[in-house]
């Protein structure tokens, strides 16, 4: 935990971020990028009764942070995600999940 999901990016983008991206997040954060990982959503999108390829989306499931770290690591991920999807919208979205929801092994975090 952090754990980012990913809808509407490639495999090799997901992997590249999983290099880049994470150690960035760790170090807003402060927490050890060890605690990262990346979900790649695999899936196909439909707009007005076509397929579509989506616009790039993260969703962020974190224990809450501050506004200000929170728009750093939105900031962070939207500019990653630019590089390789500057032609369409990013979508960023945090999940706080609250310490008493989170369990690791059976225990509460």
């Amino acid at each position: 935990m952090p754990h980012l999901r990913l809808f509407a990016v490639t495999d090799s983008v997901a992997e590249t971020l999983s290099e880049t991206l994470l150690p960035e997040l760790a170090e807003i954060t402060q927490t050890p990028v060890e605690e990262y990982s990346i979900q790649l959503i695999q899936g196909q999108f439909f707009q007005a009764g076509q397929k579509s390829n989506g616009n790039p989306q993260v969703e962020v499931l974190w224990f809450e942070r501050n506004l200000h770290v929170q728009n750093k690591c939105a900031k962070a991920i939207t500019n990653a995600l630019l590089a390789y999807y500057s032609d369409v919208d990013i979508q960023v979205a945090f999940t706080n999940i609250g310490q008493k929801q989170y369990y690791i092994n059976g225990d509460h975090f």
